[in-house]
């Protein structure tokens, strides 16, 4: 299982964008999680962006304002989600591994500086 987990600190430049494409395509990455998008939403159309090929999947958490936000990014043909549970600071997503068919939990988190802002509950 190849992975690569990064806080990113913006998505807003096409430099990332092509930096991250780059290491999803030089490692044949299965996984992608980027931490401090900084962004609200995503379409399938900037996601593509990021990975390599047609064969993904993702989930997220929206950003607040200039704060935070998670993308989870996985290759279709090796990973099958079944369930998904977010929250303001992490992204979790249970499901198949493929390759060994066990179930796994993928979690991309990222928290916040300020011990106020860690809360969750």
């Amino acid at each position: 299982m190849w992975c690569i987990s990064w806080n990113v600190r913006g998505l807003g430049s096409a430099v990332k964008i092509r930096k991250i494409f780059g290491l999803v395509r030089s490692y044949n990455l299965e996984i992608l999680l980027l931490q401090e998008t900084m962004k609200t939403a995503w379409s399938e159309e900037e996601v593509r962006k990021l990975w390599s090929d047609d064969e993904f999947e993702f989930e997220w958490v929206e950003a607040d304002g200039k704060s935070g936000g998670l993308l989870t990014v996985w290759d279709s043909n090796c990973f099958v989600k079944t369930t998904v549970f977010k929250k303001k600071i992490f992204l979790s997503i249970t499901g198949i591994w493929k390759a060994k068919d066990v179930r796994i939990n993928l979690v991309n988190m990222y928290c916040p500086c300020k011990s106020e802002d860690q809360n969750v509950v």
